[in-house]
């Protein structure tokens, strides 16, 4: 379904575009090699062109948060993330019903996670905090510590397969 991840790399294009009032300046037109990219990853279905359409993706959300609103920039750079998160389904092999729960669950996760960095950078941006450069540093690392101890349960989680399901049956 290569589809998906061209449809999120076109919004990301055309919300950067829009935020600036759709100005038909040919300075604009380096803002579609992105968009590019990811077409070439969509037909030859390698990583080489996702990274490198993900990092043009992520340039355009940086120049447009330092020249424009900010919002829109980390609207590029959230729509650029669910890009990047759905490029696995690339090179899909499967059924079409387990493509659609994938992509649902898949994107809805992608666009939460996207949601609250967006909405975490705004606030950081809108927020006035007045802690000094060693207290940022010690929540920083108290936030990798929740996420590594995070990550490490989750993968606790998994265990053994249970039952005959890995054996295979009496021969006769």
């Amino acid at each position: 379904m290569p589809l998906v991840p061209l449809l999120f790399a076109a919004a990301a294009v055309l919300l950067a575009w829009s935020a600036r009032g759709f100005p038909l300046d040919p300075r604009w037109a380096p803002a579609l090699l992105p968009l590019g990219l990811w077409g070439a990853a969509a037909l030859r279905r390698t990583r080489l062109w996702v990274h490198l359409g993900f990092l043009g993706l992520a340039a355009l959300a940086g120049l447009l948060a330092l020249a424009g609103p900010l919002e829109a920039g980390l609207g590029v750079m959230g729509l650029a993330l669910m890009a990047w998160d759905s490029a696995d389904l690339l090179g899909w092999q499967g059924e079409g019903r387990a493509l659609r729960r994938a992509m649902g669950r898949g994107c809805l996760r992608s666009a939460l996670v996207a949601g609250a960095g967006c909405a975490l950078g705004l606030a950081a941006a809108r927020w006035r905090l007045r802690l000094p450069f060693w207290g940022l540093l010690g929540v920083v690392f108290l936030a990798w510590l929740a996420l590594w101890a995070w990550t490490h349960a989750l993968q606790e989680r998994g265990g053994e397969a249970r039952g005959n399901r890995s054996e295979s049956g009496p021969m006769k």
